[in-house]
């Protein structure tokens, strides 16, 4: 999912965090973790390309348009959705359940939009396949990408 529309949904889901737990706090966590989880595509940018993206631009082609390679992704991740959520239960801190509810909503839209298999989102399912990019999107993918 392009961040444009991670920033408005996850704005509307911390304006109902905000409605529902009058927490700014909570609201804010949700915020920022629901747009800052796709740092992680910078990490693999710069370990792909050993040098930081530029500008958005090289950034987005990355992301959108370089089929070879490894990408690790590693907070686009089942496992740590399910940490997040465990270490709230543990501690019920509101800026926690922000956080957790943030990665949650951001994980479900990336699940919805873009063209990974479902269980691609799982880590050990990419370190299975050695973070082959290629491994990852739905049958068919690459084919109008050659």
């Amino acid at each position: 999912m392009r961040p444009a529309k991670h920033v408005i949904i996850s704005s509307g889901v911390a304006l109902i965090i905000y409605g529902w737990l009058h927490s700014w706090l909570c609201a804010f966590s949700c915020l920022i973790t629901g747009v800052l989880i796709d740092i992680d595509h910078a990490f693999d940018y710069f370990f792909t390309h050993k040098r930081i993206p530029l500008n958005f631009k090289e950034l987005d082609n990355f992301c959108q348009y370089d089929i070879y390679g490894k990408i690790s992704l590693i907070f686009h991740s089942y496992e740590l959705v399910i940490a997040l959520w465990i270490v709230y239960s543990f501690f019920n801190i509101e800026a926690l359940l922000g956080i957790a509810v943030g990665a949650t909503v951001h994980l479900l839209c990336d699940l919805i939009a873009n063209p990974f298999k479902f269980r691609s989102y799982l880590l050990l399912y990419r370190h299975y396949h050695k973070y082959e990019r290629k491994k990852f999107y739905v049958d068919g993918f690459f084919e109008d990408k050659k």
